[in-house]
């Protein structure tokens, strides 16, 4: 069962509207956004990778912000959400048991796959640089 990083991370939160950013290194974050809609989260912001002055905007406010990303780009974060933010919580790490609780509902749904079949999915799938994108 695939559990994102960043759902993860919002679920730790136990907030109602989240925003998750993770510093990706190499002056970017790793970005998401989530609402609780009773027991489950509806995605608003499907995770990316950028500078964090290219977050996508959102609507409304009410939003805790989450992650590392809060405390490497906490400038540039919050201009970019301005008052949007209710609170930051930037120490704040996903869990396993929050992966455990995102997954229960959809394997009890019949979702998931054969371990066999089971890999990572990547935001970012390139970090280095080949010798001619060097030059």
């Amino acid at each position: 069962m695939p559990v994102g990083t960043l759902a993860a991370l919002a679920q730790e939160t136990g907030a109602p509207r989240v925003i998750a950013c993770l510093d990706a290194r190499m002056g970017e974050i790793y970005h998401a956004a989530y609402r609780r809609d009773g027991g489950h989260w509806t995605e608003i912001a499907a995770p990316s990778v950028g500078p964090a002055q290219s977050a996508p905007v959102l609507e409304g406010d009410g939003w805790l912000g989450c992650g590392s990303g809060f405390a490497v780009y906490a400038d540039a974060l919050s201009r970019r959400y301005g008052g949007q933010l209710k609170g930051v919580a930037s120490g704040l790490h996903p869990h396993a048991r929050s992966i455990a609780r995102l997954a229960v509902p959809v394997l009890e749904a019949g979702g998931g796959l054969p371990a066999e079949q089971a890999a990572p999915i990547y935001v970012r799938d390139k970090v280095a640089l080949k010798m001619h994108e060097q030059r």
